[in-house]
């Protein structure tokens, strides 16, 4: 299958921040860690949302996000149902922003590539998210998408003096450090007291808010220079 354009770190960036700011300047909104991501994907970007149990749609127990784009529609597990889990918001908003992703920097090729074993679906172009995918190149551009628009780096600037109590980063040891590349949300690592404080202000995961932290170089073990995306 042929593989995705090559996107560097801050075109993915300006994607995120484009469809933040439309949202923004056209509701008047202020840019705020909570924004909700379902006003978003609804009046900004006008597609719709739903829950279902994805093995039973799809067939696999493996995809916990999906979209159809010719459906202008995100299929989301039940299983991360904030109301019914509220355990599982992080999770949940990240799914929503990956899916996002996928439609800003993907749709155009998902309408000329609608087979193959990313896009399983001709009549409805959908792209499946796989756990077993995360590391496919459009997957991480989705995720590295989800990052930047859930967390922008404006903003976790912004917050961060608050919860840290300085704008410099954080020196802490090798091992409180994730080293990890975007994963989807995921919280089955324990995370830094300052990636956790920080996940509450901006609604993700602290593994999402922790990996965020350090590739922006406000977490780096001690003594180490930062390379800031």
């Amino acid at each position: 299958m042929k593989r995705p354009k090559f996107l560097q770190p801050h075109q993915i960036e300006g994607a995120a921040l484009r469809v933040l700011g439309t949202f923004c300047r056209t509701y008047q909104q202020p840019l705020v860690p909570e924004m909700s991501v379902e006003a978003i994907l609804e009046s900004t970007l006008q597609l719709k949302m739903a829950f279902v149990t994805m093995a039973e749609v799809f067939g696999s127990d493996d995809i916990l996000g999906a979209i159809s784009v010719n459906e202008r529609t995100i299929y989301v597990d039940e299983s991360l149902d904030p109301d019914a889990f509220p355990e599982k918001e992080g999770r949940y908003r990240y799914t929503l922003a990956h899916e996002i992703g996928h439609w800003e920097l993907h749709r155009h090729e998902v309408a000329a590539l609608a087979q193959g074993s990313l896009f399983t679906d001709e009549t409805f172009a959908r792209i499946l998210c796989r756990a077993s995918q995360k590391y496919e190149p459009r997957e991480w551009q989705a995720n590295q998408f989800a990052a930047y628009f859930l967390m922008p780096t404006a903003l976790v600037r912004q917050v961060w003096p608050e919860v840290a109590g300085t704008s410099e980063p954080v020196g802490v040891s090798s091992g409180e450090l994730m080293n990890k590349r975007w994963a989807l949300g995921d919280d089955y690592l324990p995370a830094h007291p300052l990636a956790r404080t920080m996940a509450q202000r901006f609604r993700v995961s602290n593994q999402a808010m922790q990996i965020r932290l350090e590739q922006m170089g406000l977490l780096q073990a001690m003594g180490v220079s930062s390379l800031t995306l």
